[in-house]
Order: structure tokens, then C-alpha cells, then sequence
């Protein structure tokens, strides 16, 4: 394998395209997933099966007093599904050391380019078009209803199947509107409030709720109350 350092503050793409250069492969499944390696940690980013944490060796982080900086493990981190210590136990990311391959050049571009071909048509173009991005986390793998679409990679249900089914596409409050092309996307049409943003997501999970007797879970994190 390869061990690669990066700091926390780089754009994830940006990483990724680095790391074909030098032919690393392991992380071509993210490519497009908007935002930084820090908040690609913080929520344990992922797509088709995989994710960013089974790649960590090890995180360096400061105390959010910026008292104390340590070196923590991958255990430590207890990384799960859209999901990490972080989100309830908050630090500073400064760097971190992850677990790559050898590659071939040309296939990780492969990869690459067919993953940000799939982002481009469902997606919104997120450096343009406001966005938290996907919004509410799949189906845990022991919630399965019969024909339902799996996320791609993994047996989970797709939230974006349940949202679609119970008309959510183009449902509006205020400026927010639930994305033309993806029904668990939120994006901002103009000048929403974070109020008209959970508003339409309460609005969503109700719908769901109703429909089909499940308490859809947010992935996005809150700030403040």
C-alpha cells in the first residue's frame, strides 16, 4: 500500500486528482462529493459502499480551545455510516494519514470521470447552485420493503426512493426547494432562511413518515439551536 499525508483544509477533489497523478487509487469513488477533507471526516463521507473512513490510519486535531493537539487513530474517530465521533465530541481537523494503493493512472481517471459524469446529470453544479447536499441518510440495511432500489453499492434503501414516491421533486417553502432531479437534495432558489430549510425538510420526513411508516434521519449537521 501507500501512505499519503493531507491537510484538512484541502478540497476533496483537488486531493483525489492529486492522488491520480502520483497513481493512488482508493478514493476515486468520492469524486465530486463537494467540500473539504476535514468535513469529508467530519461526517464520515461515502458513496456506492464505500468511504472515507475506512481509508484513515490516523488524525491530527487540536481541542477547540485550540489547547491541546493530538494524534488520534482511526478507532478513535469511531467511524460509521455517515457518521463519526465528531459530530458529538467536536475537535479542530488539521491533518490526517490515509491508506492508498498503487494504481493505474488511466483507470482511476476512468473512475473519475464516470463518477462526476453521474454527479453532473442528478446533481446540483454545487459551486453555483446552493446546496447542503444530500440531506437525509439512507435506510439502515435492516429496513427493506419489496422492489425497492438499494443506494448503489450497499443494501440500504435509498432516501432519495421514498422521497421521489411520495411526490417530494419541486415541493418549495419559501426559497427552499427540494431539487428538480433528486428528491433528497435541498436547494436554495433564492434567498432561503435556514427556517424555510426545515421547514421543507420537516415537511419531507412527514411525508415519508406517512407514507411509509419510517422516521427518515438527517446526515446534515446543525449549528447553533
Amino acid at each position: 500500500g501507500a501512505v499519503t499525508r493531507v491537510g484538512c483544509g484541502a478540497d476533496f477533489l483537488g486531493f483525489i486528482e492529486r492522488c491520480r497523478d502520483r497513481s493512488l487509487a482508493g478514493l476515486e469513488f468520492a469524486a465530486g462529493i463537494p467540500g473539504t477533507i476535514g468535513g469529508a471526516l467530519y461526517g464520515n463521507a461515502g458513496c456506492y459502499g464505500e468511504d472515507i473512513g475506512s481509508h484513515v490510519i490516523d488524525c491530527t486535531h487540536a481541542t477547540p480551545d485550540g489547547a491541546a493537539i493530538e494524534t488520534q487513530p482511526a478507532a478513535w474517530y469511531g467511524f460509521g455510516y455517515r457518521d463519526s465521533r465528531l459530530k458529538r465530541d467536536p475537535r479542530v481537523l488539521l491533518s490526517c494519514r490515509l491508506q492508498l494503493a498503487p494504481g493505474e493512472r488511466a483507470a482511476i481517471q476512468r473512475e473519475m470521470d464516470e463518477k462526476l459524469e453521474i454527479r453532473r446529470v442528478k446533481h446540483p453544479a454545487w459551486r453555483t447552485e446552493p446546496t447542503a447536499g444530500s440531506y437525509f441518510k439512507n435506510l439502515p440495511p435492516d429496513w427493506q420493503r419489496p422492489g425497492a432500489k438499494h443506494s448503489p453499492g450497499t443494501r440500504r434503501v435509498a432516501a432519495g426512493q421514498l422521497l421521489e414516491e411520495c411526490g417530494c421533486r419541486g415541493l418549495r417553502m419559501g426559497d427552499a426547494v427540494v431539487f428538480a432531479k433528486h428528491a433528497n437534495i435541498i436547494v436554495n432558489a433564492g434567498q432561503a432562511s435556514a427556517e424555510d430549510v426545515l421547514a421543507l425538510a420537516k415537511a419531507m420526513k412527514s411525508r415519508v413518515r406517512e407514507r411509509f411508516g419510517v422516521e427518515l434521519e438527517e446526515e446534515v449537521m446543525f449549528l447553533g439551536a
